[in-house]
């Protein structure tokens, strides 16, 4: 039987992919010539890593499923808080006038970093 990690990292990068895709045609389609171009930078920035989240979150999920532990699990909760603090702080600054939303990108940055050298350690223990 498939770990629930591995099927909640898969499920949860599969959906993050599908809004990204979403959140890349909104941007493309709406957000043109409503947005000044620093709001509209920080939304492209925001789907551009999203879609890197997503293919950690598969990494996870694959690495999970490989060899379950502690490791890969961290890396994919990293990676899921990571999306949301990061990718989400960017939104809200490309989408809304207040500015404390970017105090959660250094914290989303810094769980997408810990969450793939935990990748990388994963993959190196894999048996």
């Amino acid at each position: 039987m498939t770990p629930l990690a591995t099927r909640l990292f898969a499920l949860c990068g599969a959906l993050a992919g599908a809004l990204t895709v979403i959140a890349g045609a909104f941007g493309a389609h709406a957000l043109r010539g409503r947005l000044t171009v620093e709001q509209l930078a920080n939304y492209d920035v925001a789907v551009r890593f999203q879609m890197l989240f997503v293919v950690g979150l598969f990494a996870a999920a694959w690495l999970h499923g490989r060899q379950p532990g502690r490791v890969t699990i961290a890396a994919g909760l990293c990676q899921l808080v990571g999306m949301i603090f990061f990718c989400g702080a960017l939104y809200t600054l490309a989408l809304t006038v207040p500015r404390h939303a970017a105090v959660f990108a250094p914290l989303g940055g810094l769980a997408a970093i810990v969450g793939w050298l935990l990748l990388a350690w994963a993959a190196i223990r894999l048996r």
